[in-house]
């Protein structure tokens, strides 16, 4: 399925350079994967879910007024965020879903790209406090995904050690139009893959991802972005989610970086986990 690679979103593990705890405003390179988060149906049961799943512990955070919001924490760091999905999306049937980041530098440039290039806005751009600004978007195809222009919060803290993301996976019928889309407002430039229909992410010489097509065996699956967690055992984490309440989809599958499994949680938010090889990063 890929090549014989380490998944990367932008940053070596241990790279000197990678934003630490001491230094949470250094923002990853624009165009980066920098931040994932869940929205939740129940934070509560999500939190039993994801904290034995990864080794995380919650931390609320003061949204002062506004929906429930807190940090998974992986060894004291950032790893991800959870929020809690309103009343009108749960009547509505919407399941529980990850969510993938971009940093940029200039997020109104951005959005005024994004709708020049056939996708919309799911609402302007707003100020985090002192955190940074955020908006979600919608691409040409109708997959979501989100934007953020760092402040005092760069993004996740630890990426691409076990517990953390460490790739991002775009699901498309129109290959074509992804790599026009993302590739005219981010700058990315793509890599097919010979003997799969995929084609690999770059970002300032960067691979951090990729777009798969979607074959027929996805039935009705919308177009969408997924994530992968690095962690230690593929087949313990399988385990824990199914003792967890969460369901195995797909796996687990050994492949040259490592071995891998789509899991669900219990509210029926889908992710990938990989348990990564041993390899040289250069």
């Amino acid at each position: 399925m890929y090549s014989d690679r380490r998944f990367t979103t932008g940053w070596s593990p241990g790279a000197a350079e990678a934003p630490t705890i001491e230094d949470m405003t250094k923002p990853f390179p624009p165009g980066t994967f920098n931040f994932v988060d869940l929205v939740a149906k129940d934070i509560s049961a999500a939190r039993t879910f994801y904290e034995p799943l990864f080794g995380w512990t919650y931390v609320e955070q003061d949204t002062h007024g506004g929906p429930p919001y807190g940090m998974f924490l992986k060894d004291g760091k950032s790893a991800a965020g959870i929020g809690q999905m309103s009343k009108e999306m749960i009547d509505q049937g919407v399941p529980s879903t990850w969510n993938t980041y971009v940093s940029v530098d200039d997020i109104k440039a951005a959005e005024a790209k994004i709708r020049s290039l056939g996708g919309t806005l799911m609402f302007d751009t707003i100020d985090v406090f002192d955190a940074g600004r955020m908006t979600w978007a919608q691409d040409s195809e109708g997959a979501v995904f989100a934007l953020w222009q760092p402040q005092n919060h760069a993004g996740s803290e630890i990426t691409n050690v076990p517990g953390s993301f460490c790739w991002n996976e775009r699901a498309t019928r129109d290959l074509s139009g992804v790599k026009a889309f993302y590739g005219e407002l981010f700058g990315w430039t793509f890599k097919d893959e010979d003997a799969q229909p995929m084609s690999m992410i770059h970002n300032q010489g960067r691979e951090m991802g990729h777009a798969i097509v979607m074959s027929e065996q996805w039935g009705p699956v919308p177009p969408h972005w997924n994530v992968y967690f690095a962690v230690s055992s593929c087949d313990d984490c399988i385990a824990q989610a199914e003792r967890s309440g969460g369901a195995k989809i797909m796996g687990p599958i050994d492949i040259p970086a490592g071995r891998f499994s789509m899991l669900k949680d219990p509210n029926g938010a889908m992710f990938y986990v990989i348990q990564l090889s041993e390899i040289d990063p250069s």
